[in-house]
């Protein structure tokens, strides 16, 4: 089995609206975000305060949940 790669792509958003993210072939690219005490209080699981965004990589678009 294959280690994944925790390391999140560095991307910026462009000026015209997209990014430089790699156009997934799903379309979208998600971003979980968590503070770094909460994690290592939960054992690496999410911890009840987080939030999830999904990018759109052609208009830069993103979700927030």
């Amino acid at each position: 089995m294959d280690a994944v790669d925790p390391t999140p792509p560095l991307f910026a958003f462009k000026p015209e609206g997209g990014t430089t993210l790699p156009r997934a072939s799903a379309g979208q690219w998600c971003i979980t975000l968590a503070l770094a005490a909460d994690e290592e209080r939960t054992n690496k699981f999410l911890p009840a305060n987080f939030r999830t965004l999904v990018l759109n990589p052609h208009t830069g678009s993103a979700v927030m949940y």
